[in-house]
This record gives structure tokens, C-alpha cells and sequence, in this order.
């Protein structure tokens, strides 16, 4: 399968790379793991991979999301969460080093959102990363 039209998906929700997803900033990949790494007799190193293979998608907001904007993006992510208090939930990605999507259930690490201004009752922020990696394969 090729590029389809999205980089990530969380659940259902498809989230805007034109909105949300800074244009350098999408990094997606496979890591492997490993069952047995050995060198033979003739100096040839060994590796022997299983599934699952472990994903890892990070990407950074535009600068100055609002805070309306980022909530908004925030209960979109939340409403995919198939484990809350992990915050867990089935990511679609797109991978560039194979062409594809995979998907696995991932896990989303800490966001931390930071200031950029306040004016009134608008905050803005500047740019926010997020990160999935992945646990179990899922198809």
C-alpha cells in the first residue's frame, strides 16, 4: 500500500496534517526486535528479528496553535483512547521506509505543552511534539 491521503491516525480520527502536523517535523519508523544477535566463526553478524516490530511516530505543531485549536486537536486524540489512563489507542501510520501504513496499538508519551503568549483570554503556544510508540501488532 502507498501514501492514501493521511500521515497519522488515531482510532478514527485522521489528523490533519495541514492543521496540526508542521511540515519538517513527521517521523515515523520501525524498530526491531531482537530474539539473537551472534557473530559466527567467520566475523558474519546475526540477527535473528520477531514480530512484533515496535513503531515510533513523532511529529511537532505549527507554532501558535491557540488554545481553543489545541484543545480541539486534545478531545480528538482523547476520544480514540482505547485505554484513558495509559493513553493508549490504535495508531495508523504512515511509514516512509516501506511505502505503507502500519498499525498497532501505541502509546502516546507525555505531551507539555509551552506558552508562547497570553492576551486576554488567548493563550498561545508554541510548537508541540507528540509521540506514539507502539507495543503490540494489531494487522
Amino acid at each position: 500500500m502507498s501514501y492514501n491521503g493521511f500521515l497519522i491516525k488515531t482510532g478514527d480520527y485522521i489528523i490533519p496534517a495541514d492543521r496540526y502536523i508542521r511540515s519538517d517535523s513527521y517521523q515515523a519508523g520501525v524498530s526491531l526486535r531482537t530474539v539473537d544477535t551472534y557473530t559466527d566463526a567467520n566475523g558474519c553478524e546475526h540477527i535473528e528479528a520477531t514480530e512484533p516490530k515496535t513503531i515510533s511516530i513523532s511529529f511537532e505543531t505549527p507554532a501558535l496553535l491557540t488554545g481553543a485549536e489545541f484543545e480541539a486537536l486534545m478531545a480528538q486524540i482523547r476520544a480514540n483512547y482505547t485505554e484513558a489512563e495509559t493513553r493508549r489507542s490504535t495508531v495508523t501510520a504512515y511509514i516512509p521506509e516501506t511505502g505503507g501504513y502500519i498499525t498497532q496499538s501505541a502509546r502516546l508519551a507525555d505531551v507539555t505543552p509551552s506558552v508562547y503568549r497570553i492576551s486576554g483570554d488567548t493563550v498561545w503556544y508554541n510548537s508541540v511534539r507528540f509521540t506514539w510508540t507502539g507495543g503490540a501488532y494489531d494487522g
